[in-house]
């Protein structure tokens, strides 16, 4: 369904590229919102050094742009220097982990698979184990890449070629998995011949523990490796397997056959304590994998890898070491608590610090909002008069030319406002009023009115009457000089 989780697999992903550019393929081909929800891209190798770089998601960005067109690159990757990461939001779903082709057992339910050029370093034999852990790994119509010189597949019978050119292949409904089959129980003496066929005595000889019960609940199969373990005798193979010690101890194992067999799903029991001969302590991680034949499970696959062995002076010495370690993280915490009490302070210092600027930041702004206002009144003071109101400061610089003046004279505020009123080019006499405004800046300014002929923005002659004032604060000297012009005969 559109809805079904999407699981891919790249074996042998070794520094990661492949797995990445399937994560890029099939975001694009189910959309980003749909890939973050139900895809999941596994990369595996055998090579710790080589994941760990896989992890970081860094690549070269020539190498990027070489394998991928430009939409993708921009779309996936972000530029750091001279590399390119993949996008962190999308890399959750790109999972990597060590895994042995060859001993470990393969992931389950993937709908894509793909490993090219790795089958090539393995002989015909092996070959045919890893495809027949991948016909189990596919989900039933799950695809199937590999790479041009792979062409053992064709031969195993458990995929139909798709495409042969480029080597795509589909897990073959009902095909006989290259596994040891299971046989009905047998008397033991009869199981006790070792085996001639290949497949067996791949099971037989594997360097891991592996048993299999089957759909009656009979121990059907135990390898060399799980009998030494588990101290097994092959007449105890054929037995029902609720009988033997094995079957509770040291896991109960039971109740979670039994939910394989149900589910039809594979399940895990991770860091099971197994207590041997010698007095040492064997740990072990349990593999319960489900075989199935003509859609039902016939049989349940254990097995049990060894994942550490530690001797009582082990463990007491890693304990010492973690008491040391919990020592210093309880230091390490203190230290933590003390930076974090001063980290409080500070923050309490700069929320006040803070709390400060917004009361100043009030203030100011409210001190904005009233000169606006001063200035809007000004403005209407200044349109309102009959008179054009020149502005000047101590060195004739217009400073405020109101409407009346831009009426007159043609000229905007925008215009002269910032120029020397000496120079302007407008149709009064302004040589004949330099001497009356420079009087009016000095300390003894007075006011001086004069009439003078002038002409207006629309070419007619005019008289105006001009009144030259000094402009002073509080009793001081003056600042500067306001220029009142108004046509004469018109009133005040």
């Amino acid at each position: 369904g559109q809805d079904a989780p999407l699981r891919a697999w790249s074996a042998g992903c070794a520094s990661g590229e492949e797995a990445y550019s399937l994560a890029v393929v099939l975001c694009d081909a189910v959309g980003e919102d749909a890939f973050r929800q139900r895809v999941k891209v596994y990369g595996t190798d055998a090579d710790e050094e080589a994941l760990a770089t896989a992890r970081l998601g860094r690549y070269r960005a020539s190498a990027v742009k070489g394998a991928l067109n430009s939409e993708q690159v921009e779309r996936y990757f972000e530029a750091d220097g001279d590399d390119m990461v993949f996008r962190k939001d999308l890399r959750r779903a790109v999972i990597f982990g060590r895994h042995d082709l060859v001993q470990d057992p393969p992931i389950s339910r993937v709908d894509i698979l793909v490993c090219r050029n790795t089958l090539m370093y393995f002989n015909a034999d092996t070959q045919r184990r890893i495809l027949s852990s991948f016909h189990f790994a596919l989900s039933e119509g799950g695809y199937l890449f590999l790479g041009k010189s792979e062409a053992l597949v064709s031969r195993t019978g458990l995929f139909t070629p798709v495409d042969h050119k480029r080597h795509i292949f589909m897990k073959e409904r009902g095909a006989r998995l290259g596994r040891p089959p299971f046989p009905q129980t047998a008397p033991a003496a009869a199981r006790a011949v070792p085996p001639d066929d290949l497949g067996e005595m791949t099971f037989e000889n594997a360097p891991v523990a592996q048993i299999v019960v089957d759909r009656a609940g009979i121990l059907a199969l135990a390898n060399r490796h799980a009998r030494t373990l588990f101290g097994l005798g092959l007449n105890q193979v054929g037995r029902p397997f609720k009988d033997l010690e094995l079957s509770y101890r040291p896991v109960e194992l039971r109740s979670r056959i039994d939910q394989v067999f149900n589910e039809r799903r594979p399940t895990t029991v991770s860091d099971v304590q197994l207590t041997l001969a010698g007095g040492g302590v064997e740990y072990l991680d349990a593999y319960l994998l489900p075989i199935v034949t003509d859609s039902e499970t016939s049989a349940v696959a254990l097995t049990f890898l060894e994942v550490g062995r530690y001797i009582n002076e082990e463990l007491e010495t890693t304990n010492e070491e973690l008491q040391s370690t919990n020592e210093e993280l309880e230091t390490t915490n203190e230290e933590l608590h003390s930076t974090n009490e001063e980290l409080e302070t500070m923050n309490e210092e700069l929320q006040s610090t803070n709390e400060e600027l917004e009361a100043t930041n009030n203030e100011l702004r409210q001190r904005t909002l009233d000169l606006d206002d001063s200035n809007v009144y000004l403005e209407a003071i200044l349109g309102s008069m009959g008179s054009g109101v020149i502005v000047l400061n101590r060195q004739l610089t217009v400073r405020v030319w109101n409407r009346v003046s831009e009426d007159l004279w043609g000229l905007r505020s925008e215009e002269v406002e910032g120029q020397h009123f000496l120079n302007l080019d407008i149709g009064l006499p302004i040589d004949e009023l330099s001497q009356p405004i420079r009087a009016a800046v000095t300390a003894e300014g007075e006011i001086v009115d004069i009439r003078l002929p002038a002409v207006n923005r629309r070419g007619r002659a005019i008289d105006v009457d001009v009144r030259v004032a000094p402009l002073r604060r509080d009793g001081q000297a003056p600042d500067g000089a306001i220029v009142l012009v108004r046509q004469a005969g018109e009133p005040a």
